[in-house]
């Protein structure tokens, strides 16, 4: 989700950092998990660091609210990846910055943006075949990242029992977009690979309605309460490109990142 060189969030890295790296995408998702360590000079987390356990704490969240099992470990220098058997890999030098600058809210809030994207990668990998890194298709495949990130973020929100009307969505929202334009800012990642800054704020607000769009069916189908069914369709109304339940939430995600991006079918 943060910045990527050449791997599926890698950050610039310095000169000597980058001879250690690889040299395409094809061959670090081709290599062990052991060449990772080497190459990225990979470490565990260190459950006796308070930074350490509030990722593994997220995760574990993430991995609940998911039904998946995902390895976290540190790659400083390198941004953020995905690894289809290593794991996610985060860049404790970007975290640090974060927690010396940031409230522990949004620090809270950044890593829950971060493992959610990253974690949708995680979903890609098993999800499809092939195609992933193509060239061609990178815009898309990181903005349907962040659509699923903005996805998971509000269902970890219900997750932790907060009943839709006690939460400020409209704030929240406006605070991961602000989060997201400063993800998708030149100094966090390449433009290359990565949707616009607006194009990542709309993304990551279309998955954030789609999880409310996806609770109220939720709701629905077990009430069949008239208010609620009124809610959905006025969701549907105002917002052409929200999830439609029971629709494939990755179909619905990949074909939307397509459609922001302006990518050729």
């Amino acid at each position: 989700m943060r910045s990527f060189v050449f791997l599926l969030s890698f950050a610039v890295a310095a000169p000597g950092l980058r001879a250690q790296s690889f040299s395409s995408l094809a061959e670090f998702w081709a290599a062990s998990p052991a060449k990772v360590d080497q190459r990225l000079n990979a470490r565990p987390l260190d459950l006796s660091k308070p930074l350490d356990r509030k990722v593994r704490g997220i995760m574990d969240e993430f991995d609940g609210l998911n039904q998946m099992t995902t390895t976290v470990y540190w790659a400083d220098g390198y941004g953020s990846n995905a690894h289809p058997q290593k794991g996610i890999g985060l860049d404790g030098r970007q975290l640090a910055q974060l927690v010396d600058t940031q409230s522990e809210s949004a620090v809270d809030d950044a890593i829950r943006f971060i493992l959610g994207h990253e974690q949708a990668h995680m979903a890609q990998f098993k999800y499809y075949a092939n195609g992933l890194d193509d060239p061609q298709r990178r815009r898309a495949i990181e903005c349907q990242a962040d659509i699923l990130g903005g996805l998971a973020f509000v269902g970890m929100v219900f997750r932790a029992h907060r009943p839709p009307e006690a939460v400020d969505f409209k704030s929240m929202s406006a605070h991961l977009v602000d989060l997201a334009l400063k993800i998708g800012s030149p100094g966090w990642e390449d433009q290359t690979q990565h949707p616009r800054p607006e194009q990542r704020a709309r993304a990551v607000t279309l998955g954030m309605l789609s999880q409310l769009q996806i609770v109220d069916w939720q709701m629905y189908q077990k009430t069949h309460d008239p208010d609620t069914l009124q809610r959905l369709n006025s969701a549907q109304s105002k917002f052409a490109d929200i999830i439609k339940p029971p629709e494939p939430i990755m179909d619905w995600s990949n074909t939307m990142a397509k459609r922001i991006v302006n990518y050729a079918q």
